[in-house]
């Protein structure tokens, strides 16, 4: 069946050649691990976003903007994008024609309240003898076949569903349904559709590129069939109007630039994510937000949204950089809607919420300093409570009860907050209370029965609801005590004992018959999912626990490229291994965790985004359902980085660096962590390496009689201080500021980021498929 799509080109606007020359420029881009990686642009706060296509098309809940560019207007196809700066979602690639080179790039920002893209293209002549640029765009409404997305609307393949809508928060995507009546006029520099502005820009010279030429390019066939055109010499550039109709090509234009040797020309679009009614109104709104002026507004925007971040920066600029995009990406995923704050997965296909992503989002920001938005996605979490206490978003979903409780906590615990605490106790109170009752008419002690419908995608006592139950308990007695409510804490601590004894019983039973931690705890079969959690976040059992281990130990057996698998198998997953490696650096196995780090990375986009599943190993990389940038990737990665360098626990207090990479402690590397929250307070330090030991700056300000240790790499032989004071493998740091040299020997193991590239680049070949991590093509 055809697809509903209309091309209509629009204005190109020449803008100052200097504002995008440096963005593009450098060394060539490394290819992401996905073939056909998605990529978000938004507005913190505003619903409608954008989507960067696998192509390079800017989609939106209205149109797509496809753009082709060179002699032979080729279509743009570059799926390698890069952040210049990996916390400004300003997103930049580049193809080449001859010896022009063609830079694109794409953000977001507020103008007049409504969230409008900005799209430019800089052209420049890298000859000595003067070359033309070409570039034409046009509008279709989806490229490509015709799919039926998740809740029942029609797409096209790596595309998000426009528009859909469900319960508030639930899944929620502006736009506009195709219609064949739909009416395209060029008008000045305006594109409209039936009464809409799609796009402006300032006035550029340019001609209408009529439908035989346009179907004789590459450009149109990617987009219609050649039969499907009309015999329309475009009206629109006599300011007329046309019909859509589907595969109905109406015209296009053609925008071109005589550039001499070593010089460059930019051409922008103003594209409003939704579409103003057209007219001299919106014009001057736009107007008054040139290039100039939206640049500078998205570094004042994100400014602001960073202000007082945890900084980390380590050796390996992949490993920092993708810190830094993980929050951007999950800050750029929140809208308000009347009930508060959403924290979504991303703005393409998980626009929604969901606890269980939104709690390990939540504990993220907290993580990283960003304690106000932490706060506002949790006051949406709160709606989502039922009279009776229970916190649920989905019919037989039960980790959510947990998960809240845990979000809850965490957020007072690192905000060092005990107001907070005592202002949710009631919450967490009836909370408690139904699972208090829920597990006391439960024939085995726990949460009821169910079938998800999801993760584990089974029947039966999903074990991880009932873990996260556990670990929601235990964060509602601490939270009760840090409110300074003893009497509660007493309370539910009898509630956390008699149904954790019941837990441990159904676990021992589970692993028992399934040889580890088992996905269901009275039935086989299900997905492993919530069984990795035992030990991570919060330690229900030892992570040094024969179940655990035993867990860990089938994990590993069944990861292919170094991550978590899943559907038996038949798919990598890119974060579910997260708790693993937790789990891992939990035990004190700091080598398995730094891999699982490595891994994680290698399997990143060219953005540094995380995605989740349906990519087999060793097979294309591609999914055409199942788009990135992931939040729960983002969460989870931001929590191992942090607890790599700053761990905490109840009975250990805080450890510095147990997890850092042999790669970070080379001579003349240094390790900087600025202001990192813990549940007793803040600290910073800086490490730096010689070819004979570590020197520690420090400065914290722990609540008093809270350890602070340094834990020195397991291949330091003969620790001594400067007068020769022997150490042991950790070094209690006595005071809250000061700085401290080690001298040691011992090997430090070869083990990097540059090592996983090349050791899955190997695998990849070895499997005679091409390798994921390559320069790009230009």
């Amino acid at each position: 069946m055809g697809c509903p799509r209309t091309l209509v080109a629009f204005a190109a606007v020449l803008s100052a050649p200097a504002l995008l020359a440096t963005a593009a420029r450098g060394s060539l881009a490394s290819t992401g691990f996905l073939s056909t990686p998605t990529d978000q642009i938004a507005v913190p706060g505003l619903l409608a976003g954008g989507e960067i296509t696998p192509e390079g098309d800017l989609y939106t809940g209205w149109a797509e903007y496809e753009l082709s560019f060179g002699r032979k207007l080729t279509p743009w196809d570059q799926p390698t994008r890069t952040l210049p700066d990996p916390s400004l979602p300003f997103l930049s690639s580049e193809l080449s024609d001859g010896p022009v080179r063609y830079a694109q790039t794409m953000f977001a920002v507020s103008v007049g309240g409504r969230p409008v893209a900005y799209e430019t293209v800089t052209a420049t002549n890298a000859s000595s003898r003067p070359w033309e640029a070409r570039l034409a765009m046009a509008v279709a409404y989806t490229r490509g076949r015709q799919l039926r997305g998740v809740h029942g609307t029609t797409t096209g393949a790596y595309r998000y569903e426009r528009p859909a809508s469900g319960a508030s928060g639930f899944y929620e995507q502006p736009g506009q349904a195709f219609s064949p009546s739909f009416a395209y006029t060029t008008q000045g520099r305006d594109l409209d559709r039936s009464g809409l502005l799609l796009a402006r820009g300032p006035s550029a010279a340019s001609r209408p590129l009529g439908a035989t030429a346009l179907a004789r390019s590459t450009a149109f066939a990617r987009s219609t069939t050649a039969a499907a055109v009309a015999n329309n010499d475009s009206p629109r550039a006599r300011g007329a109007s046309t019909v859509a109709g589907p595969n109905t090509l109406h015209d296009a234009r053609l925008f071109s630039a005589r550039l001499k040797g070593g010089a460059s020309a930019s051409f922008t679009w103003q594209i409003p994510l939704i579409p103003p009614a057209a007219g001299a109104a919106a014009d001057r709104t736009l107007d008054r937000a040139p290039l100039d002026a939206a640049r500078s507004e998205l570094k004042r925007m994100w400014e602001k949204e960073e202000a007082g971040m945890t900084r980390i920066d380590v050796p390996e600029a992949k490993a920092s950089a993708t810190y830094r995009a993980a929050i951007a990406q999950i800050l750029d995923s929140r809208y308000l809607t009347p009930p508060g704050w959403v924290q979504g997965v991303n703005r393409l296909q998980y626009q929604a919420f969901w606890i269980r992503d939104g709690a390990l989002e939540t504990r993220a920001l907290d993580l990283a300093g960003l304690h106000t938005q932490a706060g506002q996605d949790l006051e949406f979490m709160d709606t989502l409570q039922q009279p009776d206490g229970l916190f649920i978003d989905r019919a037989n979903q039960y980790d959510g009860p947990g998960e809240a409780l845990w979000a809850i906590d965490q957020h007072a615990q690192l905000a060092r907050d005990p107001a907070y605490a005592r202002a949710q106790l009631t919450r967490m109170g009836a909370q408690v209370q139904w699972l208090s009752l829920a597990s006391a008419t439960d024939p085995m002690g726990l949460l009821p029965a169910a079938n998800p419908g999801d993760d584990e995608l089974a029947y039966g006592h999903i074990t991880g609801d009932d873990l996260w139950a556990a670990a929601g308990l235990r964060s509602a007695i601490a939270g009760a005590r840090l409110a300074g409510r003893e009497d509660l804490a007493r309370e539910w601590q009898a509630v956390d004992s008699r149904f954790e004894a019941s837990l441990r019983q159904a676990i021992a039973l589970g692993a028992t018959r399934a040889g580890h931690i088992p996905p269901v705890l009275d039935a086989g079969g299900g997905q492993d999912w919530g069984n990795y959690y035992a030990a991570y976040p919060v330690q229900v059992l030892a992570a040094a626990s024969p179940a655990v281990r035993a867990t860990v130990a089938w994990a590993r057996t069944h990861m292919q490229e170094g991550l978590a698998t899943y559907a038996n198998g038949g798919s990598l997953h890119d974060y579910l291994g997260f708790p693993i490696f937790q789990t891992e650096l939990a035990e004190g196995d700091a080598s398995d965790a730094v891999a699982g780090l490595y891994a994680e990375l290698a399997h990143t986009t060219s953005t540094d985004g995380g995605w989740e599943w349906t990519v087999a190993p060793f097979g294309s990389r591609s999914s055409p359902v199942d788009m990135a940038p992931h939040g729960t990737f983002s969460a989870d990665y931001v929590a191992l980085l942090r607890d790599m360098l700053v761990d905490e626990s109840p009975t250990a207090g805080v450890t510095l660096l147990e997890g850092a990479s042999p790669a970070w402690l080379a001579p003349g590397q240094h390790i900087a962590v600025s202001d990192a929250p813990t549940a007793y307070g803040t600290v910073s330090f800086v490490e730096r390496s010689t070819a004979h030991g570590e020197t520690l700056q420090w400065h914290s300000d722990l609540s008093p009689g809270i350890a602070l240790e340094w834990k020195l790499p397991s291949w330091a032989r003969h620790p001594r201080g400067p007068h020769g004071t022997a150490f042991g493998a950790t070094i209690a740091l006595r005071s809250d500021s000061g700085s401290l040299t080690v001298a040691f020997g011992g090997r430090r193991p070869a083990r990097s980021y540059a090592g996983a590239v090349a050791a899955l680049n190997a695998a990849y070949r070895a499997h005679h498929r091409p390798a994921p991590l390559a320069p790009a093509a230009g």
